[in-house]
């Protein structure tokens, strides 16, 4: 029996080792290979044409804004006895154009181009959002193929373990037909729970090849996570950056400045519109003229005072508002950098205190559950228990260390870094840097 059970181990054993070769061929997500996926999202993402659509139809809106209007022509006749319309002219004709007074038509490019470069902020932080779904996802996937791993590995031992006290059973040594029983049916959900992960991992690759561009059904071979995130530390400088480079923010700002120029278009709205014209009668008999006449136009916009006031008042609440909502996200975006340290930080001590000492100890504890168990002085429960720390402990690990690196990657994007070594330089920049 004692060999017996030393021989389905080392099946076992052996079988989880090729497993793990084969995981450490899998491709590690690294900065560099983030960055090629963005590049692609950058040229194939639908949502990035749609942004670069506005754009241009807000360029087209600048250059569409004219200072000249166009001149309206008149022409018409004039009734009566024919002396009359001999004397007088019978034939009207004129033109009329309005005058480009008071900075109307350069105000309505003003507003027109703060349109334009709201569509740019947009598709900036259209594209940033966008990267950061990117890392996100890949990382989830990476979690996923990790995880599916260790699940393999547990069905391996669980395969061993169901053998081995099922002969154990049979031959009368001992085990009771309920922990064959147990290991079965704990073999079953373990396998199942393979198929869940292999389900989410599909999800997760088709979301993945939809922030970039990619068919849906596009295969993912095999990811790792980076073995190590960062380490970062909360400063003034790294709130300072996401106050300044932080997308959403960045758009607010513009609000305000194209709110202002909206202020500036309302109040000369309220001036008069001015026109020059030339009219002249002439005979339809003779084709000569008989009269000229040169005159101006002018508005009377002071009748509908209170209702340019009241525009110009509307424009002067949204930019107050806008100024009152940088304030709002200001305080959000703050708030945000220290959750996002504080979460970084608890994962990556979750990730160190795991790996140092909880797996370790756990796989000492099953080593000698199972040789208590071979010589009858543990009992199967006991292994059991072991074995359900040990595969809780590397789970943890790998969800530990895909919770540091998502908020890490949602870190870069708020500071406008780079990728995920400017933190690092970031913070041997500024070791000293008094935290809040």
């Amino acid at each position: 029996m004692k060999s017996l059970f030393k021989w389905v181990m080392l099946v076992a054993i052996t079988t989880v080792a090729e497993m793990r070769v084969v995981a450490a061929t899998n491709l590690v997500i690294s900065s560099e290979w983030l960055q090629g996926l963005i590049e692609e999202a950058r040229t194939n993402q639908p949502a990035l044409k749609v942004s670069e659509a506005q754009i241009r139809a807000a360029t087209a809106q600048i250059a569409s804004v004219r200072r000249w209007e166009n001149p309206t022509a008149t022409l018409g006749g004039m009734l009566g006895a024919k002396s009359r319309r001999r004397d007088d002219g019978d034939l009207v004709l004129g033109v009329e154009q309005r005058v480009p007074l008071f900075g109307k038509a350069e105000a309505e490019r003003r507003v027109a181009k703060s349109e334009q470069q709201h569509f740019e902020i947009a598709l900036e932080e259209r594209f940033q959002e966008i990267r950061k779904n990117i890392g996100q996802t890949a990382l989830r996937l990476a979690m996923f193929d990790e995880e599916s791993v260790f699940a393999g590995e547990d069905v391996v031992w669980l395969h061993a373990m169901v053998d081995v006290v099922a002969q154990r059973f049979a031959s009368g040594g001992g085990t009771s037909q309920s922990e064959v029983l147990r290991l079965r049916a704990e073999l079953a959900k373990r396998q199942d729970q393979i198929l869940t992960i292999a389900n989410e991992r599909k999800a997760a690759a088709a979301m993945l090849n939809r922030q970039i561009g990619r068919p849906v059904d596009s295969e993912w071979g095999p990811l790792l996570l980076p073995l190590k995130a960062p380490k970062v530390t909360y400063t003034d400088r790294l709130v300072d950056l996401a106050v300044k480079y932080e997308p959403k923010l960045k758009r607010l700002r513009h609000e305000i400045q194209t709110a202002g120029r909206r202020v500036e278009l309302a109040d000369k709205q309220r001036r008069p519109d001015v026109s020059v014209g030339l009219e002249g009668r002439a005979y339809t008999g003779r084709g000569d003229m008989r009269e000229g006449t040169v005159f101006v136009k002018v508005t009377l916009p002071w009748i509908n005072k209170t209702h340019y006031a009241q525009d110009v008042k509307r424009e002067k609440a949204r930019q107050e508002a806008a100024a009152q909502e940088v304030e709002s996200v200001t305080l959000e975006v703050r708030e945000e950098i220290r959750l996002l340290t504080l979460r970084i930080d608890n994962a990556r001590r979750e990730v160190e205190v795991y790996r140092e000492q909880i797996i370790p100890n756990a796989e000492l504890a099953l080593k000698g559950a199972l040789a208590g168990y071979q010589t009858n002085r543990e009992m199967l429960r006991d292994v059991m228990e072991a074995r359900r720390l040990l595969v809780e402990a590397r789970t943890m690990v790998v969800r530990a260390l895909g919770t540091q690196w998502e908020a890490t990657t949602e870190l870069v994007l708020c500071c406008g870094l780079g990728d995920f070594e400017s933190l690092e330089m970031l913070d041997s920049i500024e070791p000293k840097a008094k935290a809040h």
